[in-house]
């Protein structure tokens, strides 16, 4: 009985622990947004910050590109 109640314990524990890890904040520069104007026929780099080795993917006309923070947590795609 005490081991049915430990490991639904740890189970929830460990839930509890991957959510907080999971639910990270990524930063745009704040020179990036709405009703910006961008340079036809030229490469675009998008920047900012996140939470270190994270996952960055960004979508624009079609194109989509990923790349993973730095160990500061700075990204530049």
């Amino acid at each position: 009985m005490k081991s049915i109640l430990f490991r639904k314990v740890f189970i929830l524990s460990v839930a509890l622990i991957m959510t907080s890890v999971i639910n990270a904040e990524v930063l745009l520069s704040k020179i990036i947004g709405s009703n910006m104007v961008l340079q036809r026929n030229q490469d675009i780099n998008v920047w900012g910050w996140a939470d270190a080795r994270e996952k960055i993917t960004v979508h624009f006309n079609g194109v989509t590109k990923s790349v993973r923070a730095d160990r500061d947590g700075k990204w530049l795609i």
